[in-house]
């Protein structure tokens, strides 16, 4: 058996929502309820309400679940490269998408953008966003 890291309840994630038909993949910022060792699966709710104003739940098994770094995480990691494919929270929405790495911290000259990646979206007319470093993510290698 694999000896993981449990999340604690309460940590933010990237949580991959299971496959609903006729949509894409879709990754959502949401919070860790629990983590149940006999199923091996967290139980993480969303951050956003629906349209009934209720916070979905989902069971999910880890591998669909990445940890967002606090601030302070976030200031030690090491840089993602330029080019790089990342999964990258959508500014003013709770949903990352896949995004590819412009311009990481370290190269912005600009004081207001410390700590800021400039990204690019998969198909989004070549524009390029401004995304929090702890919220640019490595995207996850997954077995299809």
């Amino acid at each position: 058996m694999v000896n993981i890291d449990i999340l604690a309840p309460g940590t933010s994630v990237a949580a991959k929502q299971p496959q609903q038909k006729d949509k894409d993949e879709e990754w959502i910022l949401a919070v860790v309820i629990n983590y149940n060792s006999d199923k091996n699966k967290y139980q993480v709710e969303d951050v956003d309400q629906d349209e009934f104003g209720q916070k979905q739940r989902y069971m999910l098994q880890p591998r669909n679940v990445i940890p967002i770094p606090n601030a302070s995480e976030a200031r030690g990691l090491a840089e993602l490269d330029i080019g790089q494919d990342v999964l990258a929270l959508y500014p003013g929405t709770t949903c990352f998408y896949k995004a590819k790495v412009i311009e990481p911290p370290s190269k912005n000259k600009d004081g207001a953008f410390e700590r800021i990646y400039k990204v690019q979206f998969e198909d989004d007319n070549n524009e390029y966003k401004h995304v929090m470093s702890g919220h640019v993510l490595e995207l996850p290698r997954m077995n299809k």
